[in-house]
């Protein structure tokens, strides 16, 4: 008769926030660390990148160091319900990759991680820019000097009259028109007729 075996069924987390993610790369660091990685650091990519949110990136100090450490990362994934889409670049371990999703993690040889040098390359792509100050006001602009003030007052200034053309050499400066004088109204001489004469009286007719 088949005995019958129990499966204990994980369930793995599908999404973890970036703050999650981050938390959970502290702690894998530092267990990689216990299992004598060297120079193990993080690579914050949150915001800067889509396909992950940080990077764990540590050094073994040889073929079989880096397979462990490598096995151990799946490991940690695995109790923490995370799962694991990928584990490359074993059984030669110079450069292997353990990609969980929102955290990936790159194990090196010390020549292959000299070599490839991911902080420089990630820190040259991701500059990181200086905070801006808040709520702070600007210096006061710097007092004018005693030069600067004179040609300030210079400028105030009023400007002088303009001056009047003078007529170039051969040319005779136009005269004043006079105004014109009013026209006399023209008055019409009246037309003196003659008087008539009075009709002389007719004679009686005897």
């Amino acid at each position: 008769m088949r005995s019958s075996t129990t499966f204990n069924i994980i369930p793995y987390t599908e999404t973890m926030t970036e703050t999650e993610a981050y938390t959970m790369a502290l702690r894998l660091k530092s267990h990689l660390e216990e299992k004598k990685a060297m120079d193990a650091v993080l690579i914050d990519l949150r915001g800067h990148a889509t396909f992950t949110d940080v990077f764990v990136v540590a050094t073994g100090t040889s073929q079989t160091h880096v397979t462990t450490l490598a096995e151990e990362a799946d490991r940690f994934f695995h109790q923490n319900s995370v799962r694991v889409l990928s584990v490359a670049g074993l059984p030669e371990a110079t450069w292997a990759l353990v990609d969980a999703g929102d955290i990936v993690v790159h194990l090196f040889q010390q020549e292959a991680r000299a070599f490839y040098d991911l902080e420089k390359l990630w820190s040259q792509k991701l500059p990181v820019a200086p905070k801006k100050p808040v709520d702070q006001e600007p210096p006061p602009a710097p007092a004018p000097t005693e030069a600067a003030a004179k040609v300030k007052k210079v400028k105030k200034a009023d400007k002088p009259e303009k001056e009047r053309k003078i007529p170039k050499e051969g040319k005779t400066p136009k005269a004043d028109k006079p105004a014109k004088a009013d026209k006399p109204a023209k008055d019409k001489p009246a037309k003196d007729r003659p008087a008539k004469a009075d009709k002389p009286a007719k004679a009686d007719k005897s």
